[in-house]
């Protein structure tokens, strides 16, 4: 068995997060390129929406039964049994986990199978009753192929964790990049030699199998991974664990959140049908541009930084700098980019819906979707290093209370836009409602673990977004006025030329209302070693 490593051999947590950024940046990137290519490929079709959201069930799936927090969970548990030399004791808490998680999830796949006629009336209830057979046929289909899969979800989080325990971080990062490119590859192979707009059952099992042949291999490269850090990995299923007893109440936390977001995306997917064909993958795009931020900033800093958290005494002073440098390096990048998001969504759009999807109706929802998500995108970075540090702390409270926000914010928002609003202007109260629940559930749970007011943070994030994003705004335009950029879309330089000098002038006013980043940085070096 691989041994931990030293104090002196940690990465620092700055460096731990540019690894992480730059691994999970480019695999969320290439989520995003596969997401848009079934688009261009596929156009805006029954077929097209429907493969795009049964494809993230297995996913969603998994976070609503076991949570989104495996990682935050497992990893503080298993870096203090290393660093006090207790190995069996790790090896046994990493079996158990891999072994129960899997069996659990595994009786849900089985279960959700069951339900199949129900859940594909559930992703079809938008459409016009004209298409409304066809839909359902395809959808059952899809989801009696690809539900299984979240079996293979649950297992791929427990070796990230695994990984994660040992700052290992680019591989389980970039694993998900194969899977990707699985499904790009089977996408275009099918779309290209089937007729997309009446697709035959073996045109829907093609599609399956190449999915099915994507996510085994992105566990394939999880396990070899997880081999490689800890020497070997078995599966173990002692439910009376004193170790596993032990995650009972952080998984029980976690699933409060986890559930709630989940269900929420579900319930987004749903309610974007009502927007019409297309309206799935537009949404669809551009929440996986939301989660961008969080990609680059927030999820690589929190994981980084997760480590030396958990080895700080629970919400002691040094445990709370070390989350405060961290919260604030991760707002220093992901402020900019949410209003690069929000200034940039016409022009985003029109460079994004290509080939069949190159439609004026598809277009529009794609831009209205990224202007009501990217409000929200910054917060949702800054909640994930608020959540996994809430994790390393073992203060659980703000994330309870920042789930029940969070359901509030969805429960009342998403009738009231699927009942006033229709079409683009659809996606765009949808957007809005998740932007809305994400401002608010960061300052609760933030407020909860710092004890103290979430007003200084609130403040400076939204006078840091509003100013920056005005800033941004006037820049569009006078270019736009300039060079015609808004027109036939905006060439690729020309709009990467543009949103680095967005993201570097927000970077500048969003230093003014936090921390200047030189200090973040050092604070966060000098707390790797702690």
């Amino acid at each position: 068995m691989g041994s931990g490593s030293s104090t002196g051999e940690r990465p620092s947590v700055v460096s731990s997060s540019a690894v992480l950024a730059v691994g999970t940046a480019s695999s969320r990137l290439s989520g995003l390129v596969r997401v848009v290519v079934s688009a261009a490929v596929l156009g805006p079709t029954l077929v097209g929406d429907l493969f795009v959201a049964v494809n993230a069930l297995p996913a969603t799936l998994f976070m609503i039964v076991a949570g989104s927090a495996i990682s935050s969970i497992l990893v503080p548990p298993l870096v203090r049994a290393e660093d006090r030399g207790e190995h069996e004791r790790a090896d046994r808490l990493r079996a158990n986990a891999l072994g129960l998680c899997v069996a659990g999830l595994a009786i849900v796949g089985v279960g959700a199978v069951l339900f199949v006629p129900v859940l594909a009336d559930l992703f079809t209830s938008g459409y016009d009753s004209e298409v409304g057979p066809e839909a359902r046929r395809i959808a059952a289909i899809l989801l009696l192929g690809i539900i299984p899969q979240t079996v293979v979800y649950g297992a791929i989080s427990v070796l990230v964790a695994i990984q994660h325990s040992r700052s290992k971080f680019l591989l389980p990062s970039m694993a998900s990049i194969l899977e990707n490119l699985g499904v790009i590859g089977t996408v275009v192979v099918v779309g290209l030699n089937s007729d997309v707009t009446s697709p035959s059952t073996a045109t829907l099992l093609w599609l399956v199998g190449g999915s099915w042949i994507a996510v085994l291999a992105h566990l394939l490269i999880q396990y070899i991974g997880a081999r490689r850090a800890v020497g070997r990995i078995r599966l173990g299923f002692e439910v009376r664990d004193d170790d596993v007893r032990s995650l009972v109440a952080p998984i029980r936390e976690s699933l409060g959140w986890s559930t709630v977001v989940s269900a929420q995306s579900l319930l987004l997917v749903v309610a974007a049908t009502f927007a019409g064909v297309g309206g799935v993958q537009s949404f669809e795009i551009a929440y996986l541009g939301y989660h961008l931020p969080t990609a680059l900033a927030g999820r690589p800093v929190a994981a980084a930084a997760l480590p030396a958290l958990a080895r700080q005494p629970s919400r002691s002073p040094g445990q709370v700098r070390r989350y405060q440098a961290a919260l604030a390096l991760a707002g220093w990048v992901a402020i900019p980019a949410g209003a690069a998001m929000v200034s940039l969504h016409s022009e985003l759009a029109a460079l994004i819906a290509v080939g069949r999807f190159d439609d004026p109706g598809a277009v529009e929802m794609l831009g209205l979707a990224i202007l009501g998500l990217g409000v929200g995108a910054a917060c949702n970075a800054l909640f994930e290093v608020v959540r996994q540090s809430s994790m390393a702390a073992e203060h659980l409270a703000g994330i309870r209370r920042s789930s029940v926000v969070r359901a509030v914010c969805t429960a009342v928002g998403l009738p009231i836009v699927v009942a006033s609003m229709e079409g683009p202007m659809l996606l765009l109260g949808l957007g809005l409602v998740v932007s809305v629940g994400d401002l608010v559930a960061t300052g609760v749970a933030h407020s909860s673990l710092v004890d103290s007011s979430a007003t200084t943070l609130l403040r400076r994030s939204a006078a840091a977004v509003v100013v920056a994003a005005g800033a941004a705004g006037a820049l569009v335009v006078g270019v736009r006025g300039a060079s015609n950029i808004g027109g036939a879309a905006a060439s690729t330089p020309a709009l990467a030329g543009l949103f680095v000098v967005i993201f570097l002038s927000t970077s500048w006013v969003t230093s003014r209302f936090g921390r200047d980043w030189r200090d973040i940085v050092a604070e966060l070096g000098e707390g790797a070693d702690a």
